[in-house]
């Protein structure tokens, strides 16, 4: 059989706060690395589980994250597509202040031998081998109707009033 897996099969193995679900979860990865089960994740799945253990009422510290989740998506019986890429991302973010997502990132730009990462974060510029690329264009012009609009460089923002006009109706 092949199956995906879903973020609360994870959660509910991890922490155990269910025990009839936890064993059954169990049974299933048990199975997965006996290869008598093939399971599949998303990398969307792996970062909804890093968030609700370190974030939600869980709070786990993330050595324990990093430690028991790892483990688990290195069951040999569970896909994930870019596996060593996640698993990398998981033990840089276990050992930086990151969110989970931009160790991710920073993991498929080394993957992929890519030059830098178009971003505003700017805790990329802490991340050892990534350039962070802070803007896609020197100078930004954004009108918002009535509330004015906003002109970008770099990282200085100025916004300008809209100017009253009395309006007119073309079609009438």
């Amino acid at each position: 059989m092949s199956e995906f897996v879903d973020a609360n099969v994870f959660l509910r193995l991890i922490t155990g706060d269910d025990l009839e679900k936890a064993a059954r979860c169990f049974e299933l990865f048990d199975r997965a690395g006996r290869g008598d089960e093939s399971l599949f994740t998303s990398e969307s799945v792996v970062a909804e589980v890093v968030y609700v253990l370190s974030r939600t009422s869980y709070r786990a510290p993330r050595a324990e994250v990093e430690a028991a989740f790892g483990g688990v998506l290195a069951n040999p019986g569970l896909r994930l597509a870019h596996k060593d890429s996640v698993l990398r991302a998981l033990e840089h973010w276990h050992e930086s202040k990151l969110d989970f997502e931009d160790c991710l990132s920073a993991q498929h730009v080394r993957r992929l031998a890519l030059d830098g990462i178009y971003s505003y974060d700017r805790d990329f510029d802490r991340v050892p081998g990534i350039r962070r690329l802070a803007g896609v264009v020197e100078l930004a012009a954004v009108t918002r109707g009535p509330k004015g609009s906003v002109l970008l460089q770099g990282d200085r923002v100025v916004e300008v009033a809209a100017e009253p006009v009395d309006v007119v109706d073309t079609t009438g």
